[in-house]
């Protein structure tokens, strides 16, 4: 049964559109905390189209995320161009931020079917 279930998780892997970074970490949460919505989804061929909106969803999220706490936060171009090092520590706390609260919001969730 294990074989099977590979063998069709990964046909419908190959089969269809990217999948970004968000998508595939929510696949893999999927596949730790909830196989049998997962399982349900490949059987369904419903799993590629709901990564794919949740990842470009997330990915959106995570842009705007990033404009956001950087504005907050005061970091300008001409920060970048007068203290890069300065620039890109600050810029590393914010995409952690951003990255956090995108997990939290799309990554580590229920599966929506």
């Amino acid at each position: 049964i294990r074989m099977v279930k590979n063998y069709i998780y990964s046909e419908k892997i190959k089969n269809s559109t990217h999948i970004g970074k968000w998508g595939m970490l929510h696949r893999e949460y999927l596949k730790k905390k909830y196989p049998l919505a997962l399982t349900k989804m490949i059987q369904n061929g419903e799993l590629r189209e709901y990564l794919t909106v949740l990842d470009k969803r997330a990915d959106c999220r995570y842009r705007f995320l990033i404009k956001e706490i950087r504005q907050v936060a005061g970091l300008s171009d001409e920060m970048k161009q007068i203290s890069p090092m300065e620039w890109r520590a600050a810029m590393k706390v914010v995409t952690d931020k951003a990255e956090k609260i995108v997990k939290k919001e799309f990554v580590y969730i229920l599966p929506q079917i």
